[in-house]
């Protein structure tokens, strides 16, 4: 994630967001070129877009299109890398990550600055051994929509390279360069890395990478080139889309006034218009036994007329969690708890009463 202007960037430390410095961007733009007529590239959490505009600026100065896709969690920080990147033709979504779909394999540069710190938010998870890193999770996720020949720029702390990240990162790419950031206020290091097909990592470069991060090497450098080439754009169906915009996005991409469309191309899946099939009348009445259970699945739906009252009527079924406990006390005086939690499908139907000149007219019913 970055900043348009490095110099405040200690006003912006939240969220986990350590925005990449100027000195940072300028070595990793000194060391990746192309020679490609066109390249797709992606930053799942861009900051203020000041790293991926350095990127569009440095790689497209030889008439290379660069097509790019940006993520980022606060509403503030992508309004300003919409601002920033949009004359650029880039697209600029306020998500989670979480919430964006790509297609495996769909770029061919990955710029990486991953929120920093545990995903935990209790006592009780750390105690557990249940915390994880956001790095990691960012890199789970997004590592894999990385065509292979691709490259990765990844900049993380290098004290968060333990096993599980090393081996993540030497599994997935060749050609490795590890170093440390030339500003070292927030402690990163800069990874960059040819994507190849997964594979059994190297030991000794695991070794390295651990090492690195104990300090007891300066850098780890396996390209003899020193310049990382961004191969064309891979040759596949691609949508960059959410799986839910919030009201604000929506409105603007209804209005038309968001660059490039996210929900739209996936109009119809969303919303599974044309997929609607007509019912078939069942080959037997059905008992009211089948009615109740249709009903509460959803399936049933719409006026019902009875006794002179009209309900607009709709079912749902939800899953109830029921958690007991047993105690069994035993003779050197200690208690052992067990804990059963239990799912149960609860049937609720909604109903509005449409019965005019009544008491109830416009009243919400619920029968659970």
């Amino acid at each position: 994630m970055a900043l348009i202007f490095p110099r405040v960037a200690h006003n912006h430390i939240k969220q986990g967001y350590y925005p990449t410095d100027l000195a940072t961007l300028s070595t990793i733009c000194s060391r990746i070129d192309t020679d490609a007529g066109a390249i797709r590239s992606c930053d799942p959490c861009c900051g203020e877009g000041a790293a991926m505009l350095h990127l569009i600026d440095h790689l497209s100065r030889n008439g290379t299109k660069v097509e790019a896709c940006c993520i980022e969690i606060d509403q503030d920080r992508s309004d300003q890398a919409r601002h920033v990147l949009s004359p650029f033709g880039a697209t600029v979504v306020h998500a989670d990550m979480a919430d964006v779909l790509a297609p495996r394999g769909s770029f061919n540069l990955l710029f990486l600055n991953p929120p920093y710190g545990d995903t935990m938010n209790t006592a009780e998870a750390f105690q557990r051994g249940n915390s994880d890193r956001h790095e990691k999770l960012f890199c789970r996720q997004w590592f894999q929509t990385l065509q292979v020949g691709g490259i990765l720029i990844l900049v993380v702390p290098f004290y968060v390279l333990d096993e599980e990240l090393s081996t993540l990162i030497a599994r997935n790419f060749d050609r490795l360069s590890v170093r440390k950031a030339p500003e070292q206020a927030f402690r990163q290091a800069v990874i960059i890395g040819v994507k190849r097909r997964p594979a059994h990592p190297p030991a000794e470069l695991v070794r390295q990478m651990v090492g690195f991060a104990a300090g007891q090497q300066e850098a780890i450098e396996f390209d003899d080139t020193g310049v990382y080439l961004v191969p064309e754009v891979p040759e596949l169906e691609f949508s960059f889309t959410l799986v839910r915009l919030d009201p604000r996005q929506l409105g603007q991409e209804i209005a038309g006034r968001m660059a490039n469309s996210t929900l739209w191309p996936r109009y119809r899946q969303i919303f599974r218009s044309g997929q609607i099939q007509a019912h078939r009348r069942p080959l037997c009445p059905l008992s009211q036994w089948h009615l109740a259970l249709a009903l509460a699945a959803g399936q049933i739906s719409g006026l019902v007329s009875c006794d002179n009252r009209i309900l607009l009527v709709k079912g749902a079924t939800f899953k109830r969690k029921e958690i007991s406990r047993e105690f069994d006390h035993r003779p050197d005086g200690s208690v052992l708890q067990t804990t059963v939690a239990i799912d149960r499908f609860v049937p609720v139907i909604k109903a509005i009463d449409l019965t005019p000149d009544t008491p109830l007219f416009g009243s919400i019913l619920t029968i659970r």
